[in-house]
């Protein structure tokens, strides 16, 4: 059996108020990491990030930047901040809700969320997300999609309150909160 490259290896540390265990993330693999949810959730998934070397080149999917003058439509996002993997980009339109012309800040949060994931994983297989925001109906679509795109080499941490995902990642890690 070949032995993939560890292309993260995170010591046990506090993140907020929770401890995440230690543990690796090859290449083409996924690891969910399930913080309970109420306030801290992201709170702590934003501490995680930081504690994460900067030269790992992770992209955290995180909410759209907001455009206050002009309006974008996600066409012009697109245009703007997707590399050339046009294939994926077809299938961010396949997506019901989401069209060429749809203007980014009058789709849901959940839908703006998506915009990003599919931008980003046109330029990199490297990522960083947390299911906050996501409707349930579309979480098993960003799940698939983050599955497909993070092989051979690249690697998905993601950050959830549930576990839907355990049977279908390679490693699932608990955040504990600890006593005291």
């Amino acid at each position: 059996m070949q032995h993939q490259e560890v292309i993260l290896d995170f010591k046990e540390q506090r993140a907020g108020r929770f401890l995440i265990p230690a543990f690796r993330l090859h290449a083409g693999e996924i690891v969910v990491i399930k913080i309970p949810g109420g306030p801290f959730f992201r709170e702590t998934v934003q501490r995680f990030v930081k504690t994460l070397v900067p030269g790992a080149g992770f992209a955290f999917i995180d909410s759209l930047p907001q455009r206050r003058f002009l309006p974008s439509t996600v066409q012009q996002f697109v245009r703007k901040n997707a590399g050339p993997r046009s294939a994926l980009i077809t299938e961010l339109y396949a997506i019901p809700e989401i069209n060429e012309n749809s203007i980014l800040q009058h789709l849901s949060s959940c839908d703006q969320k998506i915009v990003s994931l599919y931008t980003h994983l046109s330029s990199t297989n490297k990522i960083l997300f947390d299911f906050a925001g996501i409707s349930p109906y579309k979480e098993n679509l960003v799940f698939t999609t983050i599955q497909r795109h993070v092989q051979p080499d690249g690697g998905a941490l993601l950050f959830d309150h549930c576990d839907e995902f355990r049977d279908q990642c390679n490693s699932f890690i608990e955040a504990i909160l600890p006593a005291g």
